[in-house]
């Protein structure tokens, strides 16, 4: 009696293995389907845009044209009229939307900068990568354009900056 009941218990045994192993092989060959739906924020989420650019100070300078050219886009064209001549504009970039912004990079001034005449340039000034801009807040900044004093030649009067800001959502 004692050889029958181990291999009844040994028999059952096998029987329960086999059982285990057919369900977790059929466990792991079974499909997980997840159902769910995303919603992303609107567009009224993200306004970020170039509110204003006022002219500040103007010395043997004109401007020619200066205005957006689109959300985050800018054109300055100044006539110069010598060596020394300057014009500084005041920038206003705007976060009206309900997202924090981070400044990702600024495009266009080293172009413009390394373009003839090399004697006239722009600088920026209070603006740099990576710079927030929260929701619902605004950034001032000046951009300028000088013929630079030390100039020996006499380029062109006219030179133009088109200032592109690439703007991003904070992490």
């Amino acid at each position: 009696m004692n050889k029958k009941d181990n291999k009844k218990t040994i028999l059952i045994a096998l029987c329960g293995l086999l059982v285990g192993l057919a369900v977790g092989y059929a466990a792991l060959q079974s499909t997980l389907t997840i159902n769910g739906t995303a919603q992303l924020p609107s567009t009224d989420d993200w306004n970020v845009y170039i509110a204003d650019i006022t002219e500040q100070e103007v010395v043997n300078a004109t401007t020619k044209t200066v205005g957006k050219t689109g959300e985050t886009e800018a054109h300055f064209t100044v006539d110069l009229e010598k060596p020394g001549s300057s014009a500084t504009y005041t920038v206003t970039v705007k976060n009206d939307g309900q997202i924090d912004a981070i400044l990702e990079s600024i495009e266009g001034l080293d172009t413009s900068n390394t373009s003839e005449p090399t004697d006239i340039k722009y600088s920026i000034d209070s603006l740099n990568a990576n710079e927030d801009l929260l929701a619902s807040g605004q950034k001032t900044f000046t951009v300028k354009v000088e013929w630079l004093g030390s100039a020996t030649t006499v380029p062109t009067q006219s030179k133009a900056l088109n200032l592109k800001l690439n703007y991003k959502q904070k992490p």
